[in-house]
């Protein structure tokens, strides 16, 4: 059984930790993460895999894009929202990967891999580089504990660089795409709104028919891009408001419908007691003549 999870998922899935879950787990898969403090975390402890209580020997694959938005440590193309909250609050420097936190448990079979998804601000990793991560996902599903030593982290595969390794087992590694191809546009229901993917998939499955659509798809420009995100913005902003108003709505409705509910309840309490008078009228004659 592995456990995976993405973004917030992630959090969830690096830091859970049982007895009994543990012993039936062969492996984590942790995307869009850092494992690290940040602005997510409220204390020094918090990141720490499996609450720092898994074995040595459990198996940890950790994805994150190099120049991720939230979780990053930032660079010269883009800051991620981490980074700047540790640099405006004196927090300590961010690594940006989960690297750091295996490093300190110790983790013999830990990997953390950091994708440069073409130095785009990307969160997401299946647009820009789904090549190379469902690679490293089958290759960790296949054989977690000797992962590092087959492809695509294997020299001859020349996908993967290793940036560091602990003595302990721990390792990094800088994996690029597999494919040179250029991103392009994909259909609008493939992807989120302005977000570039790599359209070849050369393993082609169910869930790659999107990527390889008849539909023509249109190549990346700095113009293009640049419209495309604007447009992006202006539809976020569109639905915020959109929100806003359905939202206000309903709490009209909702304070209509508890008004007409008080009314209604005082009604029926009106006629309740005026029902009680009635009843109480007629049994004291009766009463009196028992007596």
């Amino acid at each position: 059984m592995f456990l995976a999870g993405a973004s917030e998922g992630a959090m969830v899935v690096a830091r859970f930790s049982n007895p009994e879950f543990e012993a039936r787990l062969s492996g984590r898969i942790v995307l869009q993460w850092s494992c690290e403090r940040n602005y997510y975390m409220s204390c020094n402890a918090l990141p720490s895999l499996c609450e720092g209580r898994c074995a040595s020997s459990s198996p940890v694959l950790a994805l994150i894009g190099q120049l991720d938005p939230y979780f990053s440590a930032g660079g010269t193309n883009a800051s991620s929202i981490a980074d700047k909250v540790a640099r405006e609050s004196g927090g300590a420097p961010l690594t940006g990967s989960c690297y750091a936190q295996m490093r300190t448990q110790r983790l013999s079979r830990a990997i953390s891999v950091v994708l440069p998804q073409h130095l785009l601000p990307l969160h997401g990793l299946g647009t820009a580089s789904p090549n190379i991560v469902h690679a490293l996902l089958s290759a960790f599903l296949r054989d977690p504990a000797e992962m590092v030593t087959s492809p695509p982290l294997a020299p001859e595969a020349g996908l993967c660089v290793l940036r560091a390794q602990d003595a302990a087992g721990p390792a990094e590694f800088v994996c690029s795409e597999l494919g040179a191809e250029s991103l392009r546009l994909p259909p609008g229901n493939c992807s989120w709104a302005g977000e570039f993917a790599h359209s070849v998939n050369y393993e082609l499955g169910s869930l790659g028919v999107c990527a390889t659509s008849a539909r023509a798809s249109v190549a990346l420009t700095p113009a293009l891009a640049a419209g495309i995100s604007l447009g992006a913005a202006a539809v976020g902003a569109a639905l915020a408001l959109l929100c806003l108003r359905v939202v206000s709505l309903i709490r009209g409705r909702f304070r209509a419908r508890s008004r007409h509910t008080e009314l209604l309840d005082a009604r029926s309490s009106r006629s309740a007691g005026t029902a009680r008078s009635r009843r109480d009228g007629e049994t004291e004659p009766g009463a009196s003549g028992a007596v």
